[in-house]
């Protein structure tokens, strides 16, 4: 009877044979390559190079059958005994489900993560790679590479069961194979043993054979083979396509908000590419270069993200790094509470993007601002969040052409430039800046046709250029693709405010209160959005919240533009202690500004200290000359009334010819149609008593009474004073006091205004029976 070696369930048991007899190794080569059967059967067999990939035990179990060489192996029939190699196997596919569930996504990052735990000078990939090949090892170095990938050892083990079903599965005729009827087709029969193969034969395929197990053994231990695992996790799915590992790197700086976005990054790429996205050290790990991550990761890929930060507007690059070195592979620039959607914009343009990069075209990084034009840009929108003074527009404009020579196809800097022409236009209403306002917005709208910025600051360029109607449009466009957007919020505020002090319909009033309130909600620590609400109260009638507003804004940043609201308010409600105060402090932060001089000049008026108010109204128009800004047709307007009480009515009737110039212009351009219009029936009025004292000719007060209609409308205080005056001049007294008491409902202090000291006397007549003497009202004395 033939001796047979039983095979042991258990691993430690399994060892491996001495050197088998020549007979078997005979038996085992012809079977492998075929030889025999292919000059026998008419070549009708399959190849020897594709027989060559079958389960060389089938080789072996034919051999035993043909000449007993299990026997001759198990004995050692012939040649010196050697010692046996014993050790453990391990299971390929309790490996793989290990390896797995670790987070290794190749045997090379095994090995990686080995050497990095047990301190070694290189990884031991030869190891990883015999155990993977289930040869038998150390059972100490087995429990090695359990510990790494944090299992225990024996649930590694290869038992008798795995080892019975890959035999079965061995005997299982392959798919395809067998006659066209679908029986199976018999083996092939067995050439006698007494046959001897010519030797001649034999050295060919062995020489063959050495080759091809040397060069599959080199390239096995250089590229370790991978799996991928169904669902179940517990059987491998062969590979079809080489799988690409990408790992997300956390910014090494940034705060709260950079973790926010490395969130928003993470889902992105999670959502886009599942298969191609590795959690592993995404959360956990850190590493000062993309390219050490790489090969400590054992990943293909590795995104960083490098975070901006310049005031309140915030910078994102995110590169690409792998064998051909760092890429951009997306940039952006958003306000810090308004990131514009970006999540959707990641998920559509990182794949488009990744795609790219990956096929070798480079045309990605013309796509996107580099980190040079990034940062101008942001310092440029820093300047504009300032105070719009000359020095400030100057240098928001050197910044974003700096960003621009960078990266032309830029179109946030191109909306920058547009805003930052269109705030040097509102100083001195150049036509040329207009158009140069108006063209930078038009290329930034080719190039990003739906970015916030671009939206809000075309709105604004239509706005002044008279198309009031197509600013509402564009920027309700806007606000409905990015409804958080605060700088889209305060523009829409204006630009609403503007068609409400234009036309007086309130429901303009309400939606610029509506959006500036939102505005401040989710931007609350940036002044402007409470410099818009103060605005939008004060143009509603509501003064006192308008002073609570600016107060807050002015809290956060206490600049000219602020306080001099504040001072107006305070001049609107009468207390004039407190406006000089405040226009006091303007002239100390910005002596060389016109501003502080005008307000200042405007308390002296209502106090009738006209010699005073006239030298401080002088230096404010001379700055304000001297600065290159819009005329103020109501400063010059005001110089003119001071020039009539003092007696000096050439001076007087110069400056309200420039009055009447300043303000016919912004009339034909439609900005606050009503108000200009009421202010320019007064200026005909004085014009006409310091020209003719007969007063206007027919014609002439037809023309009067028309701007008078038109403001009609006018919801300001101030608007209301200046028709009070204008149907007082004309000797219509009842209308006159009706929009007297409008307008000193809302702000009491207009009620001092000089030139209605008549309808204020023509009150207290008809209704105490007594003469008021001329002067200021008593609230504008406290």
């Amino acid at each position: 009877m033939r001796a047979r070696v039983p095979r042991s369930s258990s691993p430690s048991a399994r060892s491996v044979s001495s050197r088998p007899p020549r007979c078997c190794v005979n038996h085992t080569w012809r079977f492998i390559t075929n030889w025999d059967y292919s000059l026998g059967n008419g070549g009708s067999a399959l190849p020897w190079w594709k027989i060559l990939a079958s389960n060389r035990r089938e080789g072996r179990d034919h051999a035993t059958k043909r000449c007993g060489c299990r026997r001759a192996m198990s004995e050692g029939s012939k040649g010196p005994e050697r010692s046996r190699r014993r050790g453990v196997i391990a299971s390929r596919r309790r490996l793989d489900r290990a390896m797995s569930q670790a987070g290794f996504r190749t045997q090379v990052a095994l090995a990686e993560r080995m050497a990095e735990r047990e301190g070694l000078d290189s990884p031991p990939t030869y190891l990883v790679s015999r155990v993977f090949r289930e040869q038998p090892v150390d059972p100490t170095s087995l429990e090695r590479v359990a510990a790494t990938l944090g299992v225990e050892s024996h649930t590694l083990y290869r038992t008798s069961s795995e080892e019975v079903q890959e035999e079965e599965e061995d005997a299982v005729p392959s798919a395809g194979s067998g006659a066209p009827d679908g029986t199976p087709t018999p083996s092939p029969p067995m050439p006698p043993p007494s046959s001897p193969s010519p030797r001649r034969f034999w050295s060919v395929p062995l020489i063959l054979l050495a080759l091809i197990l040397g060069i599959s053994i080199v390239f096995g231990l250089r590229n370790p083979p991978e799996s991928t695992f169904t669902d179940g996790g517990e059987s491998p799915v062969p590979v079809e396509t080489p799988v690409r590992t990408l790992a997300l790197l956390q910014p090494s700086e940034g705060g709260e908000e950079a973790e926010t976005i490395y969130s928003v990054v993470y889902a992105a790429l999670e959502s886009i590419e599942p298969r191609l996205f590795s959690p592993l050290a995404s959360r956990t790990l850190s590493f000062t270069h993309p390219q050490e991550a790489r090969e400590k990761l054992g990943v293909e890929e590795v995104i960083s993200i490098q975070w901006l930060e310049e005031g309140r507007h915030r910078g994102l690059l995110l590169h690409l790094h792998d064998a051909r070195g760092k890429r951009l592979l997306w940039s952006g620039a958003w306000p810090a509470t308004s990131p514009a959607r970006l999540a959707d914009r990641l998920e559509k343009e990182l794949l488009r993007n990744l795609r790219l990069l990956r096929a070798g075209k480079e045309r990605v990084a013309s796509l996107y601002p580099g980190e040079a034009a990034l940062r101008h840009f942001l310092a440029g929108r820093n300047h504009q969040s300032r105070a719009n003074t000359e020095l400030n527009i100057k240098r928001a404009i050197s910044r974003f052409e700096a960003a621009l020579l960078a990266s032309p196809d830029f179109a946030q800097a191109r909306a920058g430039v547009c805003l930052a022409f269109l705030d040097q236009y509102k100083r001195g209403e150049d036509l040329e800046t207009l158009s140069s306002a108006r063209r930078a917005c038009a290329v930034a709208r080719k190039l990003a046709p739906d970015a916030p910025l671009v939206r809000g600051a075309n709105a604004l360029a239509l706005m002044y250029a008279g198309e009031s109607q197509r600013a509402l449009q564009e920027i309700e466009e806007a606000l409905t693709l990015h409804p958080d957007d605060t700088d889209l919020l305060r523009w829409a505020s204006e630009i609403l405010l503007s068609r409400y002090t234009a036309t007086g319909d309130e429901r303009f009033a309400e939606k610029a209160l509506s959006h500036a309130q939102r505005a401040t909600e989710i931007e609350p620590g940036y002044w402007k959005t409470w410099l818009v609400l103060g605005r939008v109260h004060y143009y509603s009638g509501n003064p006192r919240k308008a002073r609570e507003a600016t107060a807050r804004g002015a809290e956060l940043d206490r600049n000219p533009i602020l306080l001099t609201n504040l001072g107006s308010i305070e001049f609107c409600l009468g207390d004039f202690s407190a406006a000089r105060n405040h226009f006091e402090e303007v002239r100390r932060i910005a002596p060389d500004s016109y501003i502080g001089d005008s307000f200042m000049g405007s308390v002296y008026y209502m106090l009738r200290d006209y010699e005073k108010a006239e030298q401080i109204w002088s230096s404010a128009m001379r700055k304000l000359a001297e600065d290159g800004d819009v005329e103020d047709h109501a400063g010059w307007s005001t110089l003119a009334q001071i020039h009539t009480f003092l007696g000096r009515r050439e001076l007087a009737r110069e400056e309200i010819r420039k009055a009447i110039r300043r303000a016919e212009a912004d009339l034909a351009s439609e900005i606050g149609m009503a108000e200009t219009a009421a202010y320019l029936a007064t200026y005909y009025l004085l014009l006409y008593e310091l020209d003719s004292p007969g007063g206007p000719t027919p014609a002439e007060a037809a023309t009067i009474r028309e701007l008078i209609r038109k403001g009609e409308s006018v919801p300001s205080p101030h608007g209301q004073a200046r028709l009070a005056e204008a149907h007082m001049k004309l000797g219509e007294m009842e209308e006159a006091v009706r929009h007297y008491r409008a307008g000193t409902a809302t702000c009491p202090g207009f009620g001092g205004h000089p030139p209605l000291d008549p309808i204020r006397a023509w009150i207290a007549e008809r209704e105490t029976g007594g003469d008021a003497t001329p002067g200021p009202p008593e609230t504008a004395l406290r």
